[in-house]
């Protein structure tokens, strides 16, 4: 892993390290690089075009769309579409670990945390969960940013 990619930067704090940047109003064309970070990443696209690569596959984002980008997985984004609205949530996925260690810990958390599961970097619109998923991250979101206010 290039570490020259690394991305330093905390999110959230070291007791609640959780974060939503909610991406709007952009004044230019916009253009994250290459990098990678040890938190999970939840991209959710609310209305325009983003373009993303992870792991040198090539996205491109509409309203709706949902993707998720893995621990240690190098991704970029960007964007022409000055009108693009998008969020991103960024977390460590140890903060689902539970103490006891069961049969969820043992059987999904554990296996995503060793990188030996992986999700897929982006949920198809037609899967049966992807209305679900969306009222979710809105839910989320809304707690958030109502949370920090």
């Amino acid at each position: 892993m290039n570490q020259h990619l690394r991305e330093c930067k905390q999110h959230g704090t070291t007791e609640y390290p959780f974060a939503i940047y909610r991406m709007r109003h952009f004044q230019n064309p916009f253009s994250m690089t290459l990098h990678w970070h040890d938190e999970f990443e939840i991209i959710y696209v609310e209305d325009g075009t983003l373009h993303l690569t992870i792991n040198n596959n090539f996205y491109e984002g509409h309203a709706n769309d949902i993707f998720i980008i893995n621990s240690k997985e190098i991704h970029d984004m960007s964007l022409n579409d000055l009108n693009t609205r998008y969020y991103t949530i960024l977390f460590p996925l140890s903060s689902l670990t539970f103490l006891n260690m069961d049969n969820v810990n043992n059987e999904f958390i554990l296996p995503l945390l060793e990188g030996k599961q992986r999700f897929i970097n982006r949920l198809d619109k037609t899967c049966t969960a992807h209305d679900t998923f969306i009222n979710i991250i809105k839910n989320t979101i809304d707690l958030y940013y109502n949370e920090s206010n």
